[in-house]
């Protein structure tokens, strides 16, 4: 990790995943020329050898290609963190045209999961009724 000298996150994800590849490569391949292993699990491991010797170059040619980059500026995010909470439970004021807390319907809607059948056969019989155009009580 110290000679592929990662910068910030993005490289030392990548850095570890060349790492953590080549270890895998070499393991398949001293797996694949095991005395004892088949054929067919021969050429499984050298398969898989091959398959992660391609990711840890792809890897490489990112970690490199993020290297090439030009180095961006520290973003100055002024005080934005620095932003005072309500101290009351009271509700937002609403953003740009949007409805307030207060402006909300009564309605409480209720997760399907949560109604018994009881509530949800009624529920069902004053929507037939509605469609039917009856009246309901």
């Amino acid at each position: 990790l110290g000679v592929l000298d990662p910068r910030d996150a993005l490289q030392t994800m990548l850095a570890v995943t060349v790492i953590a590849t080549h270890a895998g490569a070499v393991d398949a391949c001293r797996l694949a020329f095991a005395p004892d292993a088949s054929a067919v699990q021969a050429l499984r491991q050298r398969v898989s050898a091959t398959a992660l010797a391609r990711v840890m170059a792809g890897a490489m040619r990112w970690l490199t290609q993020l290297r090439l980059q030009p180095a961006v500026p520290a973003r100055d995010w002024g005080d934005a963190a620095a932003v005072p909470r309500p101290a009351t439970g009271r509700p937002a004021e609403a953003a740009l045209g949007g409805k307030s807390a207060a402006e909300e319907p009564a309605e409480i809607i209720r997760w399907i999961d949560e109604i018994d059948d009881a509530e949800m056969n009624k529920e069902i019989e004053r929507l037939r009724r509605e469609a039917a155009g009856e009246r309901c009580p």
